[in-house]
């Protein structure tokens, strides 16, 4: 067990250590579709997860993602959007997401 456990410190140290600090933009919709576009139109790819929080309520992860097309001022780049929904996250006592 403890062997795992160093393999995995020392594989997320070697990953930590590659990364690059992330750009980060305050941008707008349908803005932001002219950066990663030259018609500001994009073609995105959505996929969500469902969890459960630890009251029994429930939430949803929603990841869309799109490339930046040749051209255009983001070309090469991938642009990352997350919503999480907690419409059903009620409950009697507080939730947390485990």
């Amino acid at each position: 067990m403890k062997k795992i456990l160093l393999a995995l410190l020392m594989f997320l140290a070697t990953v930590a250590a590659n990364a690059a600090p992330l750009k980060i933009a305050n941008v707008a919709a349908p803005a932001i579709n002219c950066v990663f576009s030259t018609s500001c139109s994009v073609r995105v790819k959505d996929t969500k997860e469902d969890f459960t929080l630890s009251n029994g309520g429930k939430g949803v992860l929603q990841t869309r993602t799109f490339k930046g097309a040749d051209g255009s001022p983001a070309e090469g780049l991938l642009a990352y959007e997350y919503r999480l929904d907690l419409t059903d996250a009620v409950g009697a006592k507080p939730a947390c997401i485990d």
